[in-house]
């Protein structure tokens, strides 16, 4: 039931994305965060629990499902990256770079501090 609700709505986003009308993605935006908000409140009363045990089996949780396919894409760009040369790579999109120091490599690698605006990261990093 859920599952083909949050198709619809996913569709609905693409459709707002291609401006077919733009206020109904914004509109499913809103529907997917309220419906993802409240299966995550489900999943931690019914599965988790909200001892300090539930919380960190919650958090090893959505690490496993988030990291290591985002890492997967990354080494994915990599390599595409590598095959395509810098030079193809910029005419795609001029701001794509690879991180230049570790501390912009970990940020990339972790999902954590990264700026919204113009994106200087090439897909998946």
């Amino acid at each position: 039931m859920f599952g083909a609700f949050r198709f619809a709505l996913a569709l609905l986003v693409v459709a707002g994305h291609l401006r077919q009308p733009i206020w109904l993605g914004a509109w499913a935006v809103f529907a997917f965060y309220t419906l993802s908000g409240y299966l995550m409140c489900l999943v931690l009363n019914e599965r988790y629990g909200f001892s300090r045990r539930g919380f960190g089996a919650y958090a090893l949780n959505r690490f496993l499902r988030i990291h290591p396919p985002y890492w997967l894409a990354c080494a994915f760009t990599l390599v595409v990256m590598s095959l395509a040369g810098e030079a193809s790579v910029r005419d795609f999109w001029q701001p794509w770079e690879l991180p230049n120091s570790f501390a912009a490599w970990g940020r990339n690698l972790g999902i954590f501090g990264l700026r919204p605006g113009p994106n200087p990261r090439p897909p998946g990093l």
